[in-house]
């Protein structure tokens, strides 16, 4: 956790770009954000990052990781709790020993080190799930996570398959507001990716073909389509793996 201050925190970084040009009144998909990074998330996602815009990287990279721990103590909490351990001799040892074990996840890991904000997600989507199953807010937690980042629709499909269509309708109303939002909060072309996805690939502002799903260099971006398309990787064709093949071989045989 302490290292993670000093860490680069490249996501985060993406994030606070993204809330500068939402600020500024700029474009989200038609350029990088930052030098050599594209922003790929839903532009409900800049809209909640606006305020790390007005940041320094000190403060936000602080803030991060203080916000993550609390997001990891809940998310620890809330998981014994639904499981029936309330009692605090018991919830209290067994939230802290889970949370500290937790460090030893790549993937929690990745999320300090890099600025991440997967736990937010997990926070939100399993407060949803474990509470109350009547309520005005009921959908709400997994509507917000998918109008960052799409991922934790297919919490909708789960409750439908477990029966829980009005929760289910909740949150696809609550995803649905967020799009919502982005017509007045963000209007243009960045404002309708989440609605109507990429209308036209020409169009100025839309994501292109290699829109992905997490923060890339651009410059990454760019050798994986030239991969895609000519096979350079061993695993992308047939002609690849063959022509990898016979490079190592030629490498093998030469003196």
């Amino acid at each position: 956790m302490i290292l993670a201050l000093d860490a680069p925190m490249v996501d985060l970084r993406v994030y606070q770009a993204a809330g500068q040009v939402v600020l500024t009144g700029g474009e989200l998909y038609s350029a990088p954000v930052r030098p050599d990074f594209f922003f790929t998330y839903p532009p409900f996602a800049a809209v909640v990052f606006a305020p790390l815009g007005l940041l320094r990287v000190g403060p936000a990279q602080a803030g991060m990781v203080l916000l993550n721990c609390v997001l990891l103590l809940f998310a620890a909490w809330r998981s014994w709790r639904s499981i029936g351990v309330r009692a605090p001799w018991m919830l209290v040892p067994a939230v802290i020993a889970s949370a500290g074990a937790a460090f030893l996840i790549e993937a929690v890991y990745t999320n300090f080190h890099d600025g991440q904000i997967n736990l937010l997600l997990l926070a939100l989507v399993l407060a949803d799930m474990t509470g109350p199953k009547e309520g005005r807010l009921r959908g709400a937690g997994i509507g917000i996570a998918a109008g960052m980042k799409l991922t934790p629709l297919i919490f909708v499909i789960l409750l439908v398959v477990l029966g829980r269509r009005r929760h289910a309708a909740g949150a696809t109303a609550w995803a649905a507001g967020t799009a919502l939002l982005l017509f007045v909060v963000l209007p243009g072309p960045s404002g309708r990716v989440l609605v109507f996805g990429r209308v036209r690939q020409d169009e100025p502002g839309l994501p292109r073909p290699d829109f992905t799903p997490q923060p890339v260099p651009a410059r990454n971006a760019a050798q994986i389509r030239r991969t895609r398309t000519r096979g350079h990787l061993g695993v992308a064709t047939p002609r690849g793996v063959g022509r990898d093949r016979r490079t190592r071989r030629r490498r093998d045989e030469d003196p």
